[in-house]
């Protein structure tokens, strides 16, 4: 696990990061980051715990009910988000990640809510 830099968590109708719930978790600096509705740049970060929320057109994300652990090789992240009303339908749940020499797992789908 202490090789793992990165984990994103992609919430969408498809695999795009615009107008997503597009959130990204930086292990060593503890750093939340949610993707603006462009799919590209912040929308704002944070760290889990911090008295603040990140939010865009798709999801609210209150980093004080957030919490990130590493428990030998388990990362565990406790990530309460609010889909807003706009988002609506069939959401697919993609998970990627990469460590620190860049090896990467591509996007992988890990489940489907069905938002009404």
């Amino acid at each position: 696990m202490r090789d793992l830099q990165v984990v994103q968590l992609l919430i969408s109708g498809r695999l795009d990061g615009a107008n997503a719930c597009y959130l990204s978790y930086e292990i060593a600096g503890q750093r939340m980051l949610l993707v603006s509705d462009s799919g590209s740049g912040a929308a704002g970060y944070g760290h889990p715990g911090d008295a603040a929320a990140l939010g865009n057109s798709r999801c609210q994300i209150q980093l004080e009910q957030t919490s990130a652990t590493i428990e030998g090789n388990v990362l565990t992240i406790r990530l309460p988000i609010e889909l807003k009303p706009i988002v609506a339908g069939e959401q697919h749940v993609y998970v990627f990640v990469m460590d620190r020499e860049g090896l990467k797992k591509d996007w992988t789908e890990r489940g489907v809510w069905q938002v009404k």
